[in-house]
């Protein structure tokens, strides 16, 4: 069965659209990742600089190992000096 993973996050606001242009990088890059079946990217409509992913996995260890690889080449601290505050992470399952 297929997780559910969603990912909150709060850009910096001078950095909002280098951040948005690396998301849509990742959503087209991103479902040819073992394991990744879709991505979605949310923006908040009364907070520009909150963003949201709502990311469909064949099991947390695939999504896990994907962080593993990012965290690895140094892409998560690229990802990190966009942002105002870290991320929030949740996985779900459809109950």
């Amino acid at each position: 069965m297929s997780i559910l993973l969603t990912i909150a996050f709060e850009a910096k606001p001078d950095r909002l659209t280098a951040f948005l242009e690396l998301l849509a990088a990742v959503k087209s890059e991103l479902p040819g990742t073992a394991g990744c079946e879709d991505i979605r990217i949310l923006r908040n409509v009364d907070r520009p600089t909150s963003i949201s992913l709502i990311e469909t996995w064949g099991s947390r260890v695939e999504h896990q190992a994907h962080v593993e690889a990012i965290v690895a080449t140094g892409g998560w601290d690229h990802v990190m000096s966009h942002l105002a505050s870290p991320p929030v992470s949740r996985y779900f399952q459809e109950a």
